[in-house]
């Protein structure tokens, strides 16, 4: 079977309707597509409502969308395209969420984490150097316990 030629004047032709095709806008969207659209105005009905609100209300303009696929779709635009200050909101919630999960508050976690000492021996302690100035550091005495610092 013979290989379509096809002329100068096609392509040419070819190359001026995609042209023009591409700069005409999009008129069907995804659900994620949708919600891409709209963040602007999802994330401010966010500051002020919660998702299963925001996802009642995209249902009565007609977007079929439940609370948790609203949800995910604001995360990953977030985490795709996010300024510094969904960055930082997603880190906070994030925070918030493990430390539910865990059951510990963050003064609990903070105190657990301060009363960490390790035990070395003697010969062992001559070993230890410091990683970062003031980050750790040799007790004197004749203690065989090494200071840990408070913010690891």
């Amino acid at each position: 079977m013979a290989e379509t030629i096809y002329s100068s004047e096609q392509i040419s032709s070819w190359q001026s309707e995609m042209k023009s095709f591409a700069q005409t806008p999009r008129t069907q969207f995804t659900k994620k597509q949708a919600v891409a659209a709209l963040i602007q105005e999802i994330e401010a009905s966010l500051e002020n409502h919660p998702y299963s609100e925001v996802a009642d209300k995209l249902r009565k303009l007609g977007l079929d969308i439940s609370k948790g696929l609203l949800k995910q779709y604001v995360n990953t635009y977030r985490r795709e395209h996010g300024t510094q200050e969904n960055q930082a909101h997603h880190k906070r919630s994030s925070r918030a969420s493990n430390q539910k999960k865990e059951g510990v508050t963050q003064p609990q976690k903070q105190k657990k984490e301060m009363t960490v000492t390790k035990n070395v021996s003697a010969s062992e302690s001559s070993n230890i150097q410091p990683v970062a100035a003031g980050v750790l550091q040799q007790r004197k005495s004749n203690s065989r316990f090494i200071d840990m610092p408070e913010d690891l």
